[in-house]
């Protein structure tokens, strides 16, 4: 069957069974449950509806009990968005994320409970030694921060300086598109981001973006509501909670409100500062690379393997100003004058 005529696709999270209408047909494919947490739980579909097998998201009934309906129209506009892009952003956007293609609809009440994706391709899957066992894993950007120490204990090949640069440069490349786009990607962390390391090639190194959608337009609001994850909270939302925690419950209810507010603020420049913060993560040397906020290592090696003008971006993007932090398509821009400087341009 082609993917194209596919109409309707419903789906029963009591029997994990997904119902594809074509035409006046429907081809019921039996699902397994293959990740999730309290928010969602995601099923794999094997081939038949669709050329290969694909992921359904479906959202728990708690969720979709509160906010189905807004969650419904917010979908729909993520699925337009990608339909609506010139033919290689829409390439771009199809091999860098993990975006939402399809909804679909409960099969007892026929409204939306979830979407369909891609399923997340093999190379971002690494094996690893567990207790002395091999383990399948998706290989999260956790992975590469906790640096070459780890990597040599799990059994992981090492990164290259140039396989590093690959990284940062699909980092870049993804948030700057986006942004482009106006989306706020919110919560970037070590856990909804992959980096398949190639140990014969770096310079095919590749990111991919999970969780996509979280993400919303400025000025939109994302009923999924977009949090930060510890340890990547932007300088101005920590200083918030900071202030919001001294405060007595008779304080000014209206200082209580905007704190409240303040404290999960998302937009673009939290997204840089996070974007900054992870690229210092990854070129500290040394421990504790997963949550530090500043590194003289990690400035020496940019400036070493990149350029000092990439290292003082970075260096702003870190700034507790928003307003003095740059944006990711100027770092962008920036990253690949210095590489080309540097006569590394081409590996990319």
């Amino acid at each position: 069957m082609e993917n194209q005529h596919i109409g309707k696709i419903e789906f029963s999270a009591k029997d994990k069974r997904a119902y594809f209408h074509i035409n006046d047909d429907v081809s019921v494919y039996s699902a397994k449950i293959i990740g999730g947490g309290g928010t969602a739980k995601v099923y794999r579909v094997p081939a038949g509806a669709f050329p290969v097998p694909i992921a359904i998201k479906r959202y728990s009934d708690k969720i979709l009990e509160r906010d189905g309906a807004a969650i419904g129209a917010y979908l729909r506009s993520l699925i337009d968005f990608g339909k609506k892009l010139p033919d290689d952003t829409r390439r771009f956007i199809a091999n860098y994320t993990v975006w939402p293609q399809r909804l679909v609809y409960d099969y007892d009440n026929n409204k939306v409970c979830g979407f369909t994706m891609q399923l997340i391709p093999d190379l971002f899957f690494a094996i690893m030694k567990v207790a002395g066992e091999d383990e399948e894993k998706e290989s999260s950007l956790d992975f590469v921060l906790h640096g070459a120490k780890y990597r040599r204990k799990h059994g992981l090949p090492p990164i290259s300086a140039k396989g590093l640069a690959k990284v940062v440069y699909d980092f870049l490349r993804i948030v700057s598109i986006l942004h482009s786009y106006d989306y706020v990607l919110g919560d970037l962390s070590p856990k909804n981001i992959l980096v398949a390391v190639d140990g014969s090639d770096q310079s095919n190194n590749r990111m991919l973006f999970i969780d996509t959608d979280s993400y919303r337009k400025k000025g939109n609001i994302n009923p999924l509501k977009q949090r930060h994850t510890p340890g990547w909270i932007p300088p101005e939302c920590q200083n918030a909670g900071d202030e919001r925690r001294k405060l007595t419950p008779n304080a000014n209810p209206n200082l209580i409100a905007r704190l409240d507010v303040d404290m999960f603020i998302q937009n673009q420049c939290t997204d840089t500062y996070k974007v900054c913060l992870a690229i210092t993560r990854l070129y500290h040397e040394g421990d504790c690379a997963s949550i530090i906020t500043e590194s003289e290592t990690a400035d020496k090696r940019l400036r070493q393997d990149i350029g000092d003008e990439f290292a003082d971006y970075v260096l702003r993007g870190l700034s507790e100003s928003p307003d003095e932090r740059p944006t990711a398509t100027a770092m962008l821009t920036c990253f690949k004058n210095s590489m080309l400087v540097r006569r590394r341009g081409g590996a990319f």
